[in-house]
Formats: C-alpha cells, sequence, structure tokens
C-alpha cells in the first residue's frame, strides 16, 4: 500500500456492518444520550478560546474590525477543526446546527462542504481510518455515522478512539454526539492522545481555498487534516477562499498562536495581482512576523499550476508569481534575523509525484485538489514539515 495513501485513509475499514449505510437520518423515537462537543477534545482550533463569543471560529473577536469582511466571514467556517473522543458505542450519532444554508457548491459535495467526518483508530495498526460521513440536506443534521459489526463477526474491527472532522465551508452553531445508553463516551487527554500530539506546538497554516479544504470530498481528507494525522501534530487551518493576500492585518493574529511553524501559502490569490505584487507584500509580510516572532520558523510556499496549462507558454502568471516568491526568499534569507529559519518550497512538485499523471486528473476543474489530489498534497507536504521540524 502506498505511503500516503495511509494518510488519507482510503482503504476501507472493516468496522461498519455493509447493510448500516451512511446518512441514516435521527427518528422521532430515537433513545440516545447526548454529548456537546463542547466537552470533549478540541483538535486544531481553540487557540483564542478565550477572546471569541462563537465557540467554532478560526479567529478572536478582536480580529472583526481589523481584517476584511471576506476574511471575517471565512473565518466562520470550521476547516479544520475536529474533535476526539473514545467511545466502547457498537453505533455513533451526530447531530450539529449550520451557519449557512448554502450546503454545497457546482464544484465541491454538501460532504465536503457542511458535512462531518468519522475517523477511528485503527487498534490493529495503530493509524486513522475513515468510518463515515454525514450527508446534509438542511442546517440540521442529524444522522448516524458509524454502526460496528455485531461483536464476534470474522475480520470485524471495534475501535474505542475517534475523530470527528467539523465542515470545511460552512460554519456550526452547535455539535452534539450520541450513543446508545450505557456506553462511554469520554474526551482524549494528552497523557493518551493516540499519536495526536495535544502536547506539541501546531503548525499553522495561512493559505487559500485549497488550504481551507476545497475540493475534498469529505472533511478529513483535506490537506492540512491528513498532514497533520500524519506528524502527529495539530495543523491550523488559516485557509481563506480566494483572499490569502499576504495581510499583516491578518497574519498578526496567527502570530498570537505560538506555533511550530509557519506556511505562508498565499501565492494561489495573490500572484495574479502581478510579480511587484508578491515579491513586495511577501517580503514585507514575512519581516513584520520575525519582529513578532523573533525565532520563528517560516515556510513560503509558492502555488500550484490552474488550468489547461499545456496550452500558455513557458512564462505564466503562475510562473511569474513563484519567481517573485523565489526573489522575495533569496532578498530575506540574506538579511534574516540570526533567529528566524526560513526556507521555500516550490508547490509545482505536489503534482509530479508520485507518478507524472497530468495533474488535471486529480483536480475539479483543473484547479482545486480532490480527494485524490488531495492525497498529493499529504505525500509532499509531510516530509517537509518533518524535515523542518525534527532537522
Amino acid at each position: 500500500v502506498d505511503r500516503a495513501m495511509s494518510f488519507l485513509g482510503v482503504l476501507p475499514l472493516l468496522v461498519v456492518n455493509s447493510s448500516a449505510g451512511f446518512g441514516v437520518p435521527c427518528t422521532p423515537g430515537l433513545s440516545l444520550q447526548w454529548s456537546s462537543a463542547d466537552s470533549l477534545t478540541l483538535l486544531q482550533g481553540g487557540y483564542f478560546a478565550n477572546a471569541t463569543t462563537a465557540r467554532y471560529t478560526r479567529l478572536p473577536d478582536a480580529a472583526k474590525p481589523v481584517v476584511r469582511p471576506a476574511i471575517w466571514s471565512l473565518a466562520q467556517n470550521s476547516a479544520g477543526l475536529a474533535v476526539a473522543f473514545s467511545s466502547n458505542s457498537s453505533a455513533i450519532w451526530v447531530d450539529y446546527n449550520l451557519t449557512s444554508a448554502s450546503l454545497g457548491m457546482v464544484h465541491m459535495p454538501a460532504t465536503g462542504v457542511s458535512g462531518v467526518d468519522l475517523w477511528a483508530l485503527d487498534p490493529g495498526t495503530s493509524t486513522w481510518r475513515w468510518t463515515g460521513t454525514s450527508a446534509p440536506s438542511s442546517t440540521n443534521v442529524c444522522q448516524r455515522l458509524l454502526q460496528l459489526a455485531p461483536a464476534g463477526t470474522p475480520g470485524a474491527v471495534h475501535p474505542t478512539k475517534y475523530l470527528l472532522y467539523f465542515p470545511l465551508y460552512n460554519g456550526v452553531t452547535s455539535m452534539k454526539i450520541g450513543v446508545p445508553y450505557g456506553a462511554s463516551l469520554t474526551p482524549i487527554g494528552p497523557g493518551g492522545d493516540c499519536g495526536l500530539g495535544l502536547h506539541k506546538r501546531p503548525v499553522v497554516w495561512y493559505g487559500s481555498s485549497i488550504t481551507q479544504g476545497a475540493c475534498a470530498s469529505k472533511p478529513g481528507d483535506a490537506y492540512t487534516n491528513a498532514v497533520a494525522r500524519g506528524l502527529g501534530r495539530p495543523v491550523v487551518n488559516f485557509g481563506f477562499s480566494g483572499n490569502c493576500l499576504y495581510e499583516p492585518e491578518v497574519i498578526q493574529f496567527l502570530l498570537e498562536i505560538d506555533a511550530a511553524v509557519y506556511v505562508v501559502d498565499c501565492n494561489p490569490n495573490s500572484e495574479s495581482h502581478g510579480y511587484e505584487y508578491v515579491h513586495t507584500r511577501a517580503r514585507a509580510l514575512v519581516q513584520a512576523m520575525a519582529a513578532t516572532r523573533p525565532n520563528a520558523t517560516i515556510v513560503l510556499a509558492s502555488g500550484t499550476k490552474e488550468g489547461p496549462v499545456w496550452l500558455e507558454g513557458t512564462t505564466t502568471t503562475h510562473s511569474n508569481g513563484t519567481a517573485a516568491l523565489k526573489q522575495a526568499y533569496d532578498e530575506l534569507l540574506e538579511h534574516k534575523p540570526p533567529g528566524i529559519t526560513l526556507k521555500f518550497v516550490d508547490a509545482d512538485a505536489i503534482y509530479a509525484q508520485p507518478d507524472p499523471s497530468p495533474f488535471w486528473e486529480m483536480t475539479v476543474m483543473g484547479t482545486h485538489p480532490s480527494s485524490l489530489g488531495m492525497e498529493r498534497f499529504t505525500a509532499f507536504w509531510t516530509p517537509i514539515l518533518r524535515s523542518v521540524l525534527e532537522p
């Protein structure tokens, strides 16, 4: 099995009763004990917990009058958030409320935009693997995500550790997990975090729509979530679809988090503004970051190609943007403060491995990665970040 495939967990689990199906709705007579996600272990979020009115927002309240309205609106999407818990239940249900009735997009299904995604720790291999995804049809979603096979079923697996990933392009006002009466449901703590790295400093990722999760078919496939599983360390998702523009007004709040690595991945949204825009703004942003966090590790990432590039020739908006970012990096490297670690990553290599298949086969409409494309992002970024974190 390809190493990267295990990060996304695309192999089916022998966990779910094949006759159970997914998206099974709650019924009026359903008798379950419900626990709020607030009582469980929040992953890759909560860093502004004492400075937010909403529980599942990605920026503190103080950001609202500072950042552009588009940024603030996108920050209410729950991309990257997850809760971890333990349970001995034979079935797991979810009941949550969304902030927007726009459940899906023309190029991204409702399962990725507004769905939640349940993963389990395989007790035989200690790897996280997918078990079930909700299928939203309204702003209130109450569905069964998991039905284990009966005890004693040959070959069946019965996990007890779970991750529930939140929607990528919608917001959540409330989230409850339900199990039958008598079953346990408890948080996963740092003492037994199942390789999630709850005690570790996170990776903070400032990026575009691809970082936010477009166009994964389900939230757990989004590459920031998959990279976090691969690294065993939280990756905090600050993807702002169409709006990553090297803004100091945004980065100042991200720098409030004491991150092990800050990834700046704005070129997909910025390169259309021209060479000088990317060069000047990227350089100024890193200088501002170094002033605030003089011992930071910063990764500057170029974007991936998009569109029918085989028609476009060698000098394109994308190639110019990459060249501008590389020039900014070279200049920053020459004059960087001694405590700063700086790395440049050319993301064009993402679709050059692990095979030479045309990149549009791994994207939706030639731009945003599908879940297969997300696997390529994961396979590319995980070893790079591991080398930065563990030189």
